[in-house]
């Protein structure tokens, strides 16, 4: 909650509309990730916010997938375009693990969200996260964390 009570999922659709005019940025180009746990502590009035945001064209993801107690029934009747599966199903991965990443990968293909894998920091996990068909990969096997001026370079680059 925010210190005026307002939830801040409402807080941000209410928000949203001006900073998006005033910014240029346009919907389709913002991403706000959401843990899991928070959509499970106020589903309802969350919810609603989401859907409002996703009227708008904002991309949602759900952040940290798997580390929570998110039913896989939420994700059939939810707002969400991505998905980020938690780092604990690659770190030290076993055949078992990356068996449940599979099945989470192929969840989002039938459901149509843009799959996610987090916490990739070697070439072999990133080459099974693709031969897996992961969408996207986060990790210190892309970049360490870098200065904002070093993200430019980097990003216009």
């Amino acid at each position: 909650m925010t210190q005026n009570g307002a939830h801040p999922a409402r807080t941000c659709t209410d928000a949203w509309p001006r900073m998006s005019t005033a910014s240029g940025v346009a919907p389709e180009r913002l991403c706000i990730e959401v843990t899991e746990s928070s959509v499970l502590l106020e589903h309802g009035s969350a919810m609603a916010a989401l859907r409002r945001l996703r009227e708008m064209g904002v991309r949602l993801a759900i952040d940290d997938f798997g580390a929570g107690y998110t039913s896989l029934a939420h994700l059939t009747d939810s707002p969400f375009t991505e998905l980020k599966i938690d780092r604990s199903f690659i770190a030290n991965a076993d055949e078992a693990q990356w068996s449940i990443v599979d099945a989470i990968v192929r969840v989002c293909d039938t459901l149509g969200l843009h799959s996610v894998i987090e916490g990739v920091e070697d070439l072999e996990s990133l080459d099974r996260a693709r031969r897996i068909g992961c969408d996207a990969s986060q990790g210190y096997v892309h970049s360490r964390p870098v200065p904002l001026e070093q993200a430019r370079t980097i990003v216009l680059a």
